[in-house]
This record gives C-alpha cells, sequence and structure tokens, in this order.
C-alpha cells in the first residue's frame, strides 16, 4: 500500500508539472517577446522579474525588503535625480537615455540635422565640447514628443571642476538643430542627438545636467552623467 501512495505521488507530481508547463505562455512588450515563461495560476499570470528588467534594457537587484529593478549599468534614481555615468540608459519615465560619447572640438558640423550647419565657440579662447547620446520613447503605447532647445535648456549644463556651469550653446537632432515641438517619437523609437556648449580652452569638465521632457510639459526630469 505504501509503495502504491508513493506511485499515485510521483504520477500527481508529473501531471502538475506538464500542466504548468502547457500553460506557459509569451509575454509581449513593445512588439517584441519579453518572457516565454509566463506562468497561469488560478487565472493570474506570472513572470520572472529577470525576463521583464531584460526587456527593458535593467537588471534586477536584491536589496532590503524585496527587489528593484535598475537600469543596467548601475545608474539609478538618488536624490530627486536620475544619475548615471557615459554609457548607461538612464529611465525617466518617458524616456530612456544613453550618453554615448564627450568629444572636445575646435568646431562643430551637424551630424543629425541634414543641413550640415557648422557651430563655432563664442569666442577665440573657447572651445566646444559636443556631448552625443540616444533619447528613446520608453512608453508602452503613445507617442512622445521629446524638448531638445536652447530656447528652453531648463536645467541643462555642463560642470566643471571648478565649479562653473555652461549652458548649451545648440541641440543637434534629425528635426534640426532645435527640436522646439512638433516632432513625435512612436512607442520604442529613438533619436539620436548631440549637445554643444562652448567652455575656455583647457577647462576640465566633470558631468552633464540634461533636462528631458516632452515639449511644453512642466513634469520633465534632469539627469546628471559623470564623465
Amino acid at each position: 500500500m505504501q509503495q502504491l501512495w508513493k506511485l499515485i505521488l510521483v504520477l500527481a507530481l508529473g501531471l502538475s508539472l506538464l500542466a504548468l508547463a502547457q500553460s506557459a505562455q509569451r509575454l509581449i512588450l513593445n512588439g517584441q517577446v519579453a518572457s516565454t515563461r509566463v506562468i497561469v495560476v488560478q487565472g493570474t499570470a506570472y513572470v520572472p522579474l529577470a525576463d521583464v528588467a531584460k526587456a527593458l534594457g535593467q537588471t534586477v537587484v536584491k536589496v532590503q525588503g524585496g527587489y528593484e529593478i535598475r537600469a543596467a549599468g548601475g545608474a539609478n534614481q538618488l536624490a530627486g535625480q536620475f544619475q548615471g555615468k557615459v554609457g548607461d540608459q538612464i529611465l525617466t519615465g518617458l524616456f530612456r537615455v544613453q550618453i554615448q560619447k564627450v568629444e572636445r572640438m575646435e568646431s562643430y558640423t551637424t551630424r543629425f540635422d541634414k543641413n550640415n550647419l557648422a557651430i563655432q565657440p563664442r569666442s577665440a579662447e573657447e572651445e566646444l565640447v559636443v556631448v552625443t547620446g540616444l533619447l528613446k520613447n520608453a512608453k508602452q503605447s503613445g507617442t512622445v514628443a521629446p524638448s531638445l532647445s536652447v530656447n528652453n535648456p531648463g536645467n541643462t549644463a555642463l560642470a566643471g571642476a571648478d565649479g562653473r556651469s555652461f549652458p548649451p550653446i545648440a541641440y543637434d537632432s534629425p528635426s534640426g538643430t532645435n527640436t522646439g515641438g512638433g516632432f513625435t517619437l512612436l512607442p520604442g523609437a529613438a533619436l539620436n542627438f548631440a549637445v554643444v556648449f562652448s567652455v575656455p580652452k583647457g577647462t576640465e569638465v566633470k558631468a552633464l545636467v540634461l533636462r528631458v521632457g516632452e515639449y511644453g510639459d512642466t513634469g520633465s526630469k534632469d539627469i546628471r552623467v559623470s564623465f
């Protein structure tokens, strides 16, 4: 009798595992397969956190009292500000921002504005610092209209090691040197951009503060990227 009960238990366990395997479904995020390990238990769908985080370009970190999903590379939100370093993907809610490189130049010709406009330093004693990045619509549905304009830069500035800060003199994007509205991104769509600063020659720069938001939106966020 004991052997019979063991056999029944093994068969029941096997049938349960088979039922779970057969109930596995896919999770689709922005048109892409995010996970093939969705399990439905009593009408509720469950999916591994790691799969969701990976699909969002982020990672899962064990923290006190639970888990946290944060940007890959260590960028996260600290004291109301979104921080990271060059190469990090920083999620602000509406946008995913990645600063890709920082260059010093005597002059700059726009790369993304097809008009090939030439931008010069403000004086012979200054040089350009050009910060290039990628801005992506992080919403699952709905378009966003990024605001990239020297007419409304917000807190955007280049921070010097000596405590000085320098405002942008130009933006470069596919829609022109200044995007002030009327240019929208579909969910998951991205645009390349550059922010151009003019600083005294030899100035040591340590960070970028970039205001990221929609045109006419009062809920814009500041990200800080360390060099």
